[in-house]
């Protein structure tokens, strides 16, 4: 066995971004193998680290033995072990960042673990002759006597009851039917019975709700087709990337749910990817119908045993189908042969803080080609980036052009408030949007009003001096929440009492203006006493299964109208639902980002696509003062190509994503002097090499970022942009960040989805 090992340490400092060298004592030589979690001695302390490699000599003299090994098996797979080093490259992160991703949740301190949890068991040893004999022996023992008796009736007899196997029946069951511990004792010390223990699994989909049918639906012309197609591939096992476009209602789902099968039936296995947490009830519903207990579930509002008990599973094969937001793309799966990526189009897909700042359609792009897997990415709003690789024949494409069942899409009205303001409208709900839901609720149908704010007021003004009340810590205006009769950014989660005169000139002229879901839902309240409404946005969906329970009333028909941000806007398919109300279509595509077009087109298409599932006809009532804006116009016909083909017209003219790369450098500190500083050194360092001056490459900055101050640190940033990533990367000398200030961080974003 070699006699050295490779050690990356759990120490988050780049000038330690490296594989150290220690010694395998004799002990564990037979032991250790790469992807192990170990303790070792560093810098006069002992920390964790990961074993990559092992080799037979030692590159410096005099190193230092590991302590030991901190879990019984590797962590990390060589697949992960790769996959890690490729996100570190291509992402510019530590490499011990990129690690921490596949690490099962509560392992990554000292190999602790949540832990699993055990139940006691009870067997029967004899049959037969031996049991009647020890029914004999014990005939003076009533109590033992009927332990034995329960178990030649039912697991002998093959008649168990409840939800025990046969073959080891636990302790709490056993009590329920009133059994005595002490008999149950005295069996096993007489070598009647046998004790043992079993793993409880905490189950995250116990209260999931079944829906849909258990077994496959016929697939339309169209469905079919795509389902051949990637079949095929998925048969062939040489892995490549699908796009599949497919309008809202086109029967996506089902193609998934069909390749699974097909998947599965090779004894491979599935990631399902959602964009939000918020979509996962109703998909989980649909697949615990059709695939049971082969379904895992990942995502960060599981309990840290929850998602340990899940890895578990999926690590050991038990479950095969993998269902989670972003971070299930690090599901330790066996054996993967598709990895899907639901509403790719998706910007929750991107970790735009915190590291590594990975996008997950490329993280997943990289994982499914060293397994030889396919990869299917679904949308009825494809990202510019996937229908550009689709156009340069990069990426294979797909379509669903109808609904099921040929059902129309809805009808798309748009609404110029600025006329509802020439017509002494001052309500937040035009005239056509009154008369929308008055229409809806007389017919007993549902509504879904959108709008992509929570809260009640946007901000707060003084209508003296002007002046608006933000947050402290970032360069944000505070929301007020009626709820709560408090100010709150939504940033850090500062609250603060609403003033009675302005900070800035005295004066007690303080106004709220803007919208939130509170607004809307009160508003409504007032207009329509008499509908049953809900709200669902980050603050009334923060307890756990919140999400569940509202879709679930809304499901049932206990709801007349739910209110919410961009967790109504996809994924939700309600036939009762027949008209959407977009409230402010402006919200979006005022942001200051080159992708707000893009965006506002993706949340008026998706959200529409909520309407006319059913057999009645939907309608959609979009709000704006920008009618007259190609992305609200393309939306209201259901035109992609024409919206795609205006905005990469665009794009390529200010040479951004996707007929370039991106790369932004964020610069950020309590102190705005040392960020200021290091941004412009950093500049006059790039300014320095050969790349810089390639006429390729273009430099933006260093300026303050749209969002300049954040959580109390100030932010300035430098953008690097050009057709060739790995040209970008040495322009932007990211090799050098490791010697910016060391009270300075420096946060490394490669082709950003926001510019914030």
């Amino acid at each position: 066995m070699p006699g050295y090992a490779q050690v990356i340490v759990d120490v988050r400092v780049r000038r330690v971004d490296r594989c150290f060298c220690y010694s395998i004592p004799k002990k564990l030589k037979n032991h250790l193998r790469p992807g192990h979690q170990v303790l070792v001695p560093f810098n006069n302390r002992q920390v964790i680290g990961y074993v990559i490699a092992l080799a037979d000599q030692a590159e410096v003299p005099g190193v230092k033995p590991i302590l030991r090994i901190c879990t019984q098996d590797p962590v990390l797979t060589s697949e992960m072990l790769t996959l890690a080093q490729w996100m570190a490259d291509y992402y510019g992160c530590l490499l011990v960042d990129a690690l921490q991703c596949f690490i099962p949740p509560g392992m990554r301190h000292l190999g602790q673990t949540s832990g699993h949890r055990y139940l006691k068991t009870f067997e029967i040893k004899v049959a037969g002759e031996e049991l009647r004999q020890a029914k004999e022996m014990v005939r003076r023992a009533p109590r033992q006597q009927e332990v034995l008796s329960y178990f030649e009736k039912t697991c002998l007899s093959q008649r168990c009851e409840g939800n025990c196997p046969c073959e080891k029946v636990t302790l709490s069951f056993l009590r329920q039917k009133g059994l005595s511990y002490h008999a149950l004792r005295a069996l096993e010390d007489k070598g009647y019975l046998a004790s043992g223990q079993i793993v409880l699994y905490r189950d995250p989909l116990a209260e999931v709700t079944k829906q849909g049918s258990s077994t496959p639906l016929a697939l339309t012309p169209d469905q079919q087709r795509v389902f051949e197609q990637i079949k095929d591939q998925i048969r062939r096992q040489t892995g490549g990337v699908y796009l599949l476009h497919g309008v809202t209602g086109s029967g996506k789902t089902e193609v998934y749910m069909q390749l699974i099968d097909e998947v599965r039936s090779h004894d491979q296995s599935v990631i399902l990817l959602v964009p939000e947490i918020s979509m996962t009830p109703q998909m989980l519903g649909l697949f615990k119908s059709r695939f049971a207990d082969d379904v895992a579930v990942l995502h960060s509002r599981l309990s840290d045993g929850e998602r340990f008990d899940e890895w578990q599973r999926i690590a050991s094969g038990e479950a095969g189908i993998v269902i989670g937001a972003r971070s299930a793309v690090f599901a330790p799966v066996r054996n993967l042969g598709l990895l899907i990526l639901d509403e790719e189009h998706e910007t929750t897909y991107k970790q735009a803080e915190g590291q590594p700042p990975y996008h997950t359609r490329d993280v997943a792009i990289k994982r499914a080609e060293l397994n030889r897997a396919v990869v299917l990415l679904g949308s009825a709003t494809p990202s510019l980036e996937s229908y550009y690789m689709a156009e340069q024949k990069v990426y294979n494409l797909v379509t669903l052009p109808r609904r099921i069942n040929n059902l129309p899409l809805p009808q798309v009205d748009i609404i110029d408030m600025r006329e509802e303001l020439k017509a002494k409208n001052r309500s937040m709900f035009s005239r056509t949007l009154q008369q929308g839901i008055r229409t809806a609720l007389a017919r007993r149908e549902q509504v879904i009003l959108f709008i992509n704010r929570r809260g009640t007021l946007g901000f707060i003004l003084c209508r003296e001096c002007g002046h608006v009340l933000h947050c402290e810590n970032c360069a944000v205006s505070l929301t007020y929440h009626e709820d709560i009769n408090r100010l709150c950014c939504h940033y850090c989660g500062l609250e603060r009492e609403i003033p009675t005169t302005c900070p800035e000139c005295g004066s007690r002229s303080l106004r709220g203006f803007g919208a939130g879901t509170q607004r809307v839902e009160r508003q409504l309240a007032n207009l329509f006493p008499q509908a049953r409404i809900a709200r669902m946005d980050g603050d009334t969906t923060r307890r756990k299964g919140a999400f569940g329970r509202i879709l679930g009333d809304f499901r049932n028909h206990d709801l007349d109208v739910l209110i919410g941000t961009q967790m109504v806007a996809k994924g939700l398919d309600f036939p009762q639902v027949t008209l959407v109300g977009v409230m402010a279509a402006d919200l979006t595509l005022n942001i200051p980002d080159y992708r707000a077009a893009e965006r506002t087109f993706q949340l008026l298409t998706q959200v529409a696509g909520r309407a006319g599932r059913g057999t009645r006809p939907g309608r959609v009532i979009v709000q704006t003062y920008n009618p007259e804006h190609y992305s609200i116009k393309a939306a209201q016909h259901h035109d992609y190509v024409g919206f795609y083909k205006q905005e990469i017209a665009f794009r390529s003219k200010v040479n951004y994503p996707p007929v370039a790369n991106l790369v932004r450098l964020v610069f950020s500190a309590e102190d705005e002097e040392a960020v200021v500083k290091a941004a412009k050194e950093h500049l006059i360092a790039m300014q320095q090499g050969q790349d810089y001056h390639n006429q390729a490459v273009g430099v933006l900055g260093p300026v303050p970022c749209p969002l300049s101050r954040l959580q109390g640190r100030y932010r300035w940033q430098i953008m690097v942009k050009g057709p060739e990533l790995a040209t970008l990367r040495k322009a932007a000398l990211i090799d050098r960040i490791r010697k910016v200030a060391p009270d300075v961080a420096v946060f490394v974003d490669i082709n950003p989805v926001s510019m914030y």
